[in-house]
Order: C-alpha cells, then structure tokens, then sequence
C-alpha cells in the first residue's frame, strides 16, 4: 500500500506524504495528508466515512485539507491524533460506535492533559457534550478513575 523510507530521527515519510511518529505512542505513525499529495483522493472516501482522521494499521491518518478548509487549527489535530491513540490503546474495532467514541473522546483528553497539551484537551472538552451528549465533567466522575488506571498501565508496558 505505501512506500516506507527511513528518515533522520524517528521521522518516516511516505511518498509524497508528511509524518511523524506519535506524540502518544511512538509505536504509532501519524500521516498527514493534504489534496497537494498524490495519494489524497484514495483516502477522501475513508475520511467521508470515519471523519477527520482515523486509525488503520498502526497508522493515524490527518485530512489536513478538511482541518485547514474548515478553520481548524493545531490544536484540533492534536486531539485527533490523541482520539485515535486512545482507539489503539482501548483495542476498539474500526466500526463505528457511539460508546466506543465517547471513551476515545475521554481518553484522548486525559492524554492530551498528561503530555502536556492542555489546548488540545480543551479542543477535547469543548466538543464533548456535543459529540456524546454527556458533559465532559459526569462521564469523568462516573468512569474517569478506569482510564487513568489505563494510562498508568499502558506508561508501564511502554518503559
């Protein structure tokens, strides 16, 4: 499906295509694709499909043109990629699912707050209720202890 190319420092590039390993789980690649790289159209259907971003293979895949086309910034592409860890890391089936959603929503913000991208869980906050119908705050109380326990687990598998 790709070409892979080892580059300088953890930075893998497909053909044509911008990456880098993870902020969150350096076992993961992110793919950032954009209408000016050859391969964008193979990909527009899945991104109609699962949204702005989504998780195959080990590899996160960023529709940069959407994000940039719809006012998105940075921030945005940072939670996505911590949504999408969270996916992995809760060993969530590529269908879509309401609460498996939420749960990636959850997670991702509490990693985002854990590596230090506080703008990034605020993205994550800010869109909660609506994305879930539940605030951000009650699915906290009611299963947040569950996912820092997994974030803990998952910081000593990875040591």
């Amino acid at each position: 499906f790709f070409q892979l190319i080892y580059e300088k420092n953890v930075s893998y590039i497909f053909i044509g295509m911008e990456s880098r390993k993870s902020y969150f789980d350096s076992r993961l690649t992110v793919v950032f694709l954009s209408e000016r790289d050859a391969e964008y159209s193979k990909f527009t259907k899945h991104f109609k499909k699962l949204g702005l971003g989504f998780l195959w293979n080990n590899k996160i895949f960023i529709d940069v043109t959407r994000i940039e086309n719809e006012g998105y910034t940075n921030d945005h592409m940072i939670f996505i990629e911590s949504h999408e860890v969270s996916h992995s890391w809760l060993k969530h089936p590529s269908k879509f699912d309401k609460k498996n959603e939420a749960e990636a929503d959850f997670l991702g913000v509490l990693l985002c707050m854990k590596k230090g991208y506080k703008p990034a869980a605020k993205v994550g906050i800010r869109h909660f209720r609506e994305r879930n119908g539940i605030d951000f705050k009650k699915y906290d109380k009611k299963y947040g202890d569950e996912y820092r326990n997994m974030i803990s687990e998952q910081n000593k598998i990875r040591k």
